[in-house]
């Protein structure tokens, strides 16, 4: 019975520990000029293999980091600038990151055809 009650205790409180060695990161990702989400965003943590995919809300929530360290995020999107955010903690409040949209000029195209 004692055992029982032994590893029972153990487990709770290896349990109620675990929040300060775990946390996450979560934010919302989202256009800068219209402020319209963006769905399926790619959220990497720089020296890690760790990504993360925003939802149809624009969502993300990257899990099981430390508390203590500072992160290096990059945020992928077509057609936006690569952004990069340094010194981000694992925390409860959420990032918002604002994306720039990556307008290029082209130039000038000239089509020539040859009859034959």
């Amino acid at each position: 019975m004692n055992a029982k009650r032994g590893i029972i205790v153990l487990g709770l409180l290896s349990a109620a520990s675990m929040p300060t060695w775990a946390q996450q990161i979560k934010g919302v990702v989202i256009d800068q000029k219209s402020k319209e989400t963006l769905i399926g965003a790619v959220v990497t943590v720089d020296g890690t293999n760790v990504k993360a995919i925003t939802n149809i809300d624009g969502n993300f929530q990257i899990d099981g980091l430390d508390k203590e360290r500072k992160y290096t995020l990059y945020i992928n999107y077509v057609g936006y600038k690569t952004q990069k955010i340094d010194g981000v903690q694992a925390k409860d409040a959420d990032q918002v990151i604002a994306l720039q949209p990556d307008e290029q000029q082209l130039k000038e195209v000239t089509v020539t055809a040859v009859e034959r």
